[in-house]
């Protein structure tokens, strides 16, 4: 697994550690993780089709491709729009999801094949929310 990081501006912090992330990908699997470094916001794909209104700020992005490799891309947040109840959630609730989800498409990719899949959380200030990101060439 590479890991590539750029560290959080002051004021602002990841929504966890790696040591976090590794408890719950280390079995599952995930070939990068990048803290920052791919951006310091996320951005949609230009072929993303049905973009989701958020009205919050998106924190992660974890990406499965057709060759079975995943990323998990973790963007920096204001330490006074993420308390410590956000981090927390993010590594009790939000990480496991994570990781199912990853499972899920896996195991979807083994008997159906497999396409492009990306999943985004959001953090609105008060929760997290998921959404399923569909590119535009995909049938399912």
């Amino acid at each position: 697994m590479r890991v590539t990081s750029l560290p959080a501006d002051e004021g602002f912090t990841f929504p966890c550690s790696r040591k976090s992330i590794d408890t719950i990908f280390g079995k599952r699997g995930l070939d990068w993780i990048s803290f920052g470094l791919i951006g310091r916001h996320f951005k949609f794909d230009s072929h993303t089709e049905k973009r989701p209104e958020l009205t919050g700020t998106v924190i992660a992005s974890l990406t499965f491709r057709p060759d079975g490799s995943a990323s998990l891309c973790l963007y920096p947040i204001a330490k006074a729009v993420y308390e410590a109840t956000g981090k927390t959630n993010f590594v009790e609730e939000v990480l496991p999801h994570l990781g199912q989800w990853l499972e899920t498409k896996r195991s979807q990719a083994a008997v159906a094949g497999s396409s492009h899949k990306q999943i985004i959380v959001e953090w609105t200030g008060t929760e997290h929310r998921f959404h399923e990101l569909k590119r535009m060439h995909e049938t399912n």
